[in-house]
């Protein structure tokens, strides 16, 4: 309890309780005790705690001991295990029955396929350069997001329709390529600068299939 004189973990309590009773058998009388009566009794309680106690502290480092030894035996036991799991997995003979049998690993002889992707790239065009755009391709915020490209997926491709108005369906946009890399390099001529460049792009899976478009973004070409 809070303000309590007590002490609450063991050993602290250990020695509190021992100079308690030393200070108490010494000024007995003083402190209005029974020499012949109080003392005793309490003395009586110290002992079966000091017993109680000391049986404790031993039942604790045997408790111990005894853990240490399961998790020495059990790190040699697995690795035995282990070996001959190995041994047995090598076998030509070996069955998936049998290895199910013995829980052990069971080999995927068909690749799972790598499904179409479901989300889109997100763009950002960097125009610090003249006549120069850079795209970068950012997954979203599921995929880990940052630069890159999702899990299963080989590439980006990358659309544009160069100069106004806005791109009115997909059949205004031009096919760029498509790019291994997540940051794609773009010049453009003299005459483009001040133009302004509308992009969209899509994921295509290492099986060549497209995922959904991304969101329209665009950027002017620096002159």
């Amino acid at each position: 309890m809070p303000g309590d004189y007590v002490p609450g973990p063991d050993a602290e309590f250990d020695s509190w309780q021992q100079n308690w009773l030393t200070y108490a058998a010494a000024n007995a009388v003083a402190l209005g005790l029974d020499p012949l009566i109080d003392i005793p009794a309490i003395q009586a309680a110290q002992t079966a705690w000091d017993t109680d106690y000391d049986g404790h502290l031993t039942a604790s480092a045997a408790a111990q001991a005894a853990r240490a030894a399961k998790d020495a035996e059990r790190v040699t036991y697995m690795t035995l295990l282990r070996s001959f799991s190995q041994q047995i997995q090598k076998r030509t003979g070996t069955t998936d029955e049998q290895r199910g049998g013995l829980g052990i690993t069971i080999p995927d002889t068909e690749p799972t396929p790598v499904p179409a992707p479901t989300t889109a790239p997100t763009l950002n065009i960097v125009t610090a350069e003249r006549l120069r755009h850079v795209v970068e391709a950012t997954k979203t915020a599921e995929e880990g997001a940052g630069l890159g490209k999702p899990t299963g997926v080989r590439g980006v491709q990358l659309w544009r329709k160069i100069g106004d108005p806005p791109p009115a369906g997909e059949s205004d946009f031009e096919f760029v390529s498509e790019f291994t890399r997540a940051r794609m390099t773009l010049d453009y001529q003299m005459t483009q600068g001040g133009l302004t460049v509308y992009y969209q792009a899509r994921w295509v899976s290492t099986r060549g299939e497209t995922g959904p478009w991304g969101e329209l973004v665009s950027a002017t070409v620096v002159k």
